[in-house]
């Protein structure tokens, strides 16, 4: 379950969460492959802000760079996750296969599709499991909850 949709995270955050490093966070931001999508920083010493959708972006981005895979061919999946067009609501993404013949993106979530039509003349398909990146992402969101609520900061004693 989502814990709320307006909550912002920052950088610190994003990389526990979604298991990016700090430097390829910041290598994706500065490169403008993903901009945060709740506040972007303007200079030195301003908070990158992401939200929820960002996350599940990221959390894409860290499974391909893991397998292997230069970004490039993916941008096109990461921004239409980040940006959420005709996507479900994030807490009904379980089961959920996104494929892109490098321009066009479809949702696979259990119904028939025509692979065919969805490759046209390209011949070539890029598949991520958009529900295992948004499950991964939740229980992060739980996780840090969880710690914060146990482990509540102290003020500064004067």
């Amino acid at each position: 379950m989502w814990l709320n949709y307006a909550t912002m995270f920052h950088a610190g955050k994003t990389t526990k969460i979604t298991g990016l490093s700090y430097r390829q966070l910041d290598n994706a931001v500065r490169n403008r492959r993903l901009r945060p999508s709740a506040g972007a920083a303007r200079g030195r010493g301003t908070v990158r802000s992401f939200s929820q959708r960002d996350l599940v972006a990221l959390r894409l981005t860290q499974q391909i760079l893991a397998a292997g895979h230069r970004l490039g061919p993916f941008l096109h999946i990461i921004k239409y996750v980040q940006h959420g067009k005709r996507l479900p609501a994030l807490e009904k993404l379980k089961g959920t296969v996104l494929i892109s013949n490098g321009a066009k993106v479809q949702l696979l979530d259990g119904t028939k599709v025509n692979l065919s039509a969805t490759l046209g003349a390209r011949g070539v398909i890029y598949a991520v499991d958009l529900g295992a990146a948004a499950e991964h992402v939740c229980r992060g969101i739980e996780r840090l909850a969880t710690t914060s609520r146990q482990h509540p900061r102290r003020g500064n004693k004067s």
